[in-house]
């Protein structure tokens, strides 16, 4: 290969990564609204952090990102009564305010951490792990959906 070849191949690929980067800046752009920005949100770097710090207890598999119906989900949720987050709630110390900064500057990105229970009664409960101030902020921003990372033990 001479070395013409191995410059213009170098070339492609700069202009191939750089043109990734112009189209990823482009898709963060585009999303806006607060449905757009739940229905995007990524699987949390939780379950990772506390698999390495505890890798006895954390044995199980990796949860699973499912997109949600946020009415559903909130009828789950307020079965947790201890820790449910209803619309007039303030929760805990500033985290809504954060919560929507978050939102308004673009870098609300990762969904809540859930599990699904029996109550003793038989009808679902939602517990939040992590991600039950996002969940609300975006529930009561009218967003129909949500991405929510479930453990799969739940």
């Amino acid at each position: 290969m001479n070395i013409k070849t191995i410059i213009n191949e170098e070339v492609q690929r700069l202009f191939a990564d750089s043109f990734y980067e112009e189209q990823n800046e482009v898709i963060d752009e585009q999303i806006r609204t607060p449905q757009e920005i739940a229905d995007n949100l990524a699987p949390s770097e939780y379950w990772e952090r506390m698999q390495r710090n505890n890798p006895k207890y954390y044995r199980r598999e990796k949860p699973v990102l499912a997109n949600v119906d946020m009415r559903l989900a909130d009828q789950a949720f307020q079965r947790d009564s201890n820790f449910y987050i209803g619309k007039e709630d303030k929760g805990i110390g500033n985290r809504r305010e954060g919560i929507m900064q978050n939102i308004e500057n673009g870098s609300l990105k990762y969904a809540p951490d859930v599990s699904i229970t029996m109550s003793h009664t038989g009808v679902p409960v939602l517990s939040f792990g992590n991600g039950r101030h996002r969940f609300a902020v975006l529930r009561d921003l009218g967003v129909k959906s949500i991405n929510m990372t479930f453990s799969r033990d739940s």
